[in-house]
């Protein structure tokens, strides 16, 4: 399986950026998220309630440590990379991300991770940010998501498995890996009116169906 790379000049790299607009009539801007993000994604994160930072870091998390927010925003955009949503131009602000991160000594697989803030969810933000990751990283290399979860709720797991997940086992007990090939790049710009596979386990993932062990951050 070939390790991730950058992707082609001017395709999901930090000179992409894409309007687009949300159900509530706002626009917001999709692009790389970049280090001069850093007060953007501080301000972001301070205004994450307590209960979505405890789904991402599965701890009490009132702020980030230096070292933390630089893992986050000082990203090399190949191997770990993140598509934020901006809104508002001379004042922009950070209102969704999405990331991947490449998983160590597995070429080709990657970590996902979905976050918006609360007052801009159900606008369909979480899943434009997920299809633009997923078209990000499969032009980085990535061939499949791997995710994290506990194995301790058997109807999340039948839940999974009807849907059509494959579930590998890991060294770790109590833990199972959900194993998520990129889904088929899309031949006509017509909008997909039923979910992915990746996208329903994304949302049941974010209605904290499913509960996630971030090994790389989020």
């Amino acid at each position: 399986m070939p390790a991730m790379h950058a992707p082609p000049a001017g395709l999901y790299d930090t000179a992409w950026q894409e309007r687009v607009r949300l159900r509530n009539g706002r626009r917001a801007t999709l692009r790389l998220l970049v280090p001069g993000d850093r007060d953007m994604y501080l301000r972001a994160f301070a205004e994450l309630s307590p209960h979505a930072r405890y789904q991402r870091f599965f701890e009490r998390k009132d702020q980030l440590t230096p070292a933390e927010v630089r893992y986050f925003v000082d990203v090399d955009q190949v191997h770990h990379f993140s598509v934020v949503a901006v809104v508002g131009r001379k004042h922009p602000h950070g209102v969704g991300l999405a990331r991947c991160v490449e998983l160590p000594g597995q070429p080709g697989v990657a970590e996902p991770a979905v976050t918006v803030l609360d007052a801009w969810q159900g606008q369909g933000l979480g899943r434009l940010l997920l299809r633009r990751l997923v078209e990000a990283a499969r032009v980085r290399g990535v061939e499949r998501f791997h995710v994290d979860v506990l194995a301790d709720n058997a109807p999340m797991l039948n839940l999974l498995d009807e849907i059509g997940v494959q579930l590998l086992p890991t060294r770790e007990h109590g833990v199972v890996t959900l194993d998520l090939p990129m889904p088929a790049p899309r031949v006509d710009k017509a909008p997909r009116r039923e979910r992915t596979t990746m996208e329903r386990v994304m949302r049941l993932v974010a209605n904290g169906v499913v509960r996630v062990l971030g090994r790389v951050g989020a």
